[in-house]
């Protein structure tokens, strides 16, 4: 099947740095490792760059890869931007 008009079809693996917000990383990476995602851990850009562990607000994340190869980062945002 050709790529849907205004695309292109492009090789698995070559999207990097795809990015979700979720409100819950812990609770995101619990639910990606349960489904037998290889996950990273939290980390945080801390003074000296990565460091482990949830940081301040919008400063939480984790990365893991898809079947295809494509890169993800999963960054936490503040709930009171959840619907409610």
């Amino acid at each position: 099947m050709p790529p849907a008009p205004g695309t292109r079809q492009m090789t698995p693996g070559t999207l990097q740095g795809l990015q979700l917000c979720v409100t819950d990383i812990e609770a995101a990476r619990e639910e990606l490792t349960v489904r037998g995602v290889e996950v990273s851990p939290v980390r945080h850009v801390g003074e000296k760059g990565w460091e482990d562990g949830k940081g301040d607000t919008w400063n939480s994340f984790l990365t893991f890869s898809d079947p295809d190869g494509n890169g993800w980062v999963v960054q936490e945002a503040p709930s009171e931007l959840s619907e409610r």
